[in-house]
């Protein structure tokens, strides 16, 4: 693969010399047959390593994944817990209380099995020593 150059930072990558950017100044052209442009990320408008991305950015985005799907799958399981929970405060039947204390129980097993299998699914990055 090639790699292209400017202001000496790695702006353009390309596999065959014929791809070349046409058009481009650029400073330098290395070849690399260690890399390929799959192991490479662009990063603040230039090329890095993705063993060299850095590790806050990449949790960001799998924060943004995993809160994309709470929102999906746990927030309406909480939205109903919380009427549930209303309804109890509000109930005077002791035999209805208990039935929605029941499926209050029950909606939060299952809320809280979706944010354990959410957050395996989707793991931070820990920090590279």
């Amino acid at each position: 693969m090639y790699k292209g150059y400017q202001n000496g930072k790695l702006k353009f990558i390309w596999n065959e010399k014929e791809k070349q950017p046409s058009l481009i100044n650029l400073e330098k052209v290395e070849i690399d047959n260690e890399h390929t442009i799959n192991d490479y990320v662009q990063y603040h408008k230039e090329f890095i390593l993705k063993t060299d991305y850095p590790v806050p950015v990449e949790n960001e985005n799998i924060r943004q994944k995993r809160q994309e799907h709470f929102v999906l799958e746990t927030d309406p399981l909480k939205f109903d817990m919380d009427e549930l929970r209303v309804r109890y405060e509000q109930e005077a039947d002791e035999q209805k209380k208990t039935e929605l204390l029941k499926k209050i129980g029950l909606l939060r097993e299952e809320w809280l099995i979706k944010k354990d299998r959410i957050r395996e699914e989707f793991p931070f990055i820990e920090n590279k020593p």
